[in-house]
């Protein structure tokens, strides 16, 4: 049976709590196999973090009243952890410690144990790997001397002594759906393309790749329609298939990005420069076969029965129940994130670490540092299997 465990730096006492949905009692020591709770959420794939699937699940755990907590920080200086049991009221710890006590053990069963064990620990991994870049100072000063407007992030580019740059700090909390923020080192997400030259290999001969997923939340849709590509070129493919090569790749793919992010036929008719009743028969074809109209149906009933989305893998979503322009996208581009993670993970794991450096990732792609010895085995990953997709997603190979 799975158990928890409140840390006693939470409550102040000498002694940790330790329990399950039935009962609880005081310990010692955090047992090894408990779900731990700090207060701070942890980012090692090996960590038991009961901080993380509260959050995954938007639980909001009790605080010790705001008066208190700031007369504490009046008093002292440093990272020393309330002594709560014996500075406050004993009705207002007892109330404190009774109120977390029972939130935690009222919803500790529901939490997305799974989700995290699978997805959430192979993003763990594959965060954990990175690898402070090593960036080409003259080449990064030219960038800034010219301007531009970009100056901010190429500052944060800048390399220390040793030739790398700070290591990039990701936040997997900040958006609805998980899509990453970077919170310290340099912005790999805001970086124009541009300027990734400024990277450079730690090897004599050994070059910067990036592998990236092709057309990652389209394939994600596709797949809930019960369909799959493993084409490099999706949108090609449907152009044949469909439209037997009548209708512009081009023309597909902006049909198909405007299911998913809700554009207005109006919109689309003006983008694409066709009629109203062309474009109505185009898009018909294009939603019957990646049944969007299935999918965003389902996802509304989830919305309006818990006020939530949940995406392919377990994730918790929320979606305002009166913005159902939303929901594919969300659905989408969570799952997508999960896909991508996952994926990453078993490339990794595929390479090995002899000769491969990752260094950054960049929402569906995975910038790596590559040996000489090594590059035609990054150059062989063209496609990466991810648990509970039948085939794989085709990755795209680009020398940065």
């Amino acid at each position: 049976m799975r158990r928890f465990c409140i840390d006693s730096s939470l409550l102040g006492s000498p002694r940790h709590i330790v329990g399950d949905a039935e009962g609880y009692t005081w310990s010692e020591s955090v047992p090894r196999d408990s779900w731990h709770l700090t207060g701070e959420t942890k980012s090692s794939p090996a960590a038991r973090c009961l901080d993380t699937l509260l959050r995954l699940d938007g639980i909001e755990l009790p605080s010790v009243p705001p008066r208190y907590t700031a007369a504490f920080r009046t008093l002292t200086t440093g990272s020393i952890s309330p002594p709560w049991m014996h500075m406050l009221p004993q009705e207002t710890f007892r109330e404190y410690f009774k109120n977390l006590v029972g939130t935690i053990s009222s919803s500790f069963s529901r939490l997305p144990f799974e989700y995290y064990e699978s997805a959430w620990v192979a993003g763990s991994r594959v965060l954990a790997a990175l690898r402070p870049a090593r960036v080409d100072p003259l080449a990064l000063q030219v960038l800034i001397d010219a301007g531009g407007g970009n100056t901010p992030v190429l500052e944060g580019f800048r390399p220390k002594r040793s030739g790398a740059a700070h290591p990039t700090l990701y936040d997997r909390f900040s958006t609805r759906t998980g899509r990453l923020t970077v919170t310290e080192g340099p912005n790999i997400l805001t970086l124009k393309k541009e300027a990734r030259g400024i990277l450079r290999s730690t090897w004599e001969g050994g070059r910067i790749y990036s592998l990236d997923f092709r057309a990652l939340e389209a394939r994600v849709v596709l797949a809930e329609a019960g369909q799959s590509s493993t084409a490099g070129d999706m949108y090609a493919e449907i152009a044949e298939d469909l439209f037997g090569g009548r209708v512009p790749r081009d023309a597909v793919k902006t049909a198909v990005i405007a299911e998913l992010y809700g554009i207005s036929r109006a919109a689309l008719r003006l983008r694409l420069g066709v009629s109203e009743s062309e474009v109505d028969g185009f898009i018909s074809t294009i939603q019957s076969h990646f049944k969007v109209d299935s999918l965003r149906r389902r996802l509304k009933e989830e919305v309006v029965g818990g006020g939530r989305i949940t995406n392919r893998f377990g994730r918790k979503i929320h979606v305002p129940s009166d913005h159902d322009n939303l929901l594919v996208n969300s659905y989408a581009q969570s799952t997508g994130v999960d896909v991508a993670m996952l994926g990453f993970d078993a490339v990794l794991r595929g390479l090995g670490s002899d000769g491969i450096r990752p260094i950054f990732v960049l929402h569906d792609a995975i910038i790596l540092d590559v040996a000489p010895e090594r590059l035609e085995d990054v150059a062989h990953f063209v496609g990466v299997q991810v648990p509970g997709y039948e085939v794989p997603f085709p990755l795209k190979l680009e020398n940065l």
